[in-house]
């Protein structure tokens, strides 16, 4: 089944990366346990747009390899991104407690405030799980979220440094991790400014 994901291993340099990882350590109290919430256990920071994490991600998503990466990306989303045409985005830095029973479930993304795309750059490699999990067939779009029996059609294990970005119409979910190392990610939407 086509579709119109880009994974990109490698994506931050080296001083880059550092730099993200030296900002969560100094923000490491802010995060917010976003557990009550979802159904899912994960904590959550969500760092200023003057932060240099989003100078990085600015950097990343609107730079000159994603171009090259999707330029035969056929959906409207990728065209508003690579020509950053009435774009923004969030930021989050989301934690998930490894050995946790609940996951984070089937959901949608598109359906919320003009998002479009949703990308996640993996900050860790967990020893166990923690994949991004994707149903691509177009009749799921608006189906009840939560513990739905879709096919998976995709699923993207998480590799340190390495960025999936997607529309945000895929249904999609993420699988618990096992093990000591969490699964901690740099993730957000690209939004359509509303004018």
């Amino acid at each position: 089944m086509p579709h119109e994901i880009l994974e990109m291993r490698n994506c931050l340099s080296d001083e880059d990366f550092n730099t993200v990882l030296r900002e969560i350590e100094e923000h490491k109290n802010d995060f917010i346990d976003q557990s009550i919430a979802t159904a899912a256990s994960f904590t959550r920071w969500y760092p200023e747009n003057t932060t240099a994490i989003s100078k990085i991600i600015d950097k990343l998503l609107y730079g000159e390899r994603v171009r090259e990466e999707t330029k035969n990306f056929k959906d409207l989303s990728w065209s508003l991104l690579r020509n950053e045409i009435c774009t923004n985005y969030e930021v989050q830095i989301t934690k998930y407690i490894p050995n946790s029973p609940h996951k984070y479930d089937w959901h949608v993304d598109h359906l919320r405030t003009g998002r479009m795309m949703n990308y996640i750059l993996y900050l860790t490699t967990p020893e166990e799980g923690g994949e991004l999990e994707i149903n691509l067939d177009p009749t799921s779009i608006g189906e009840p979220i939560g513990n739905g029996n879709y096919q998976i059609d995709m699923s993207i294990k998480p590799e340190k440094n390495k960025i999936a970005i997607m529309p945000a119409h895929y249904l999609h979910r993420v699988k618990p991790t096992k093990g000591s190392i969490p699964r901690m990610t740099l993730n957000g939407h690209i939004s359509i400014i509303h004018t």
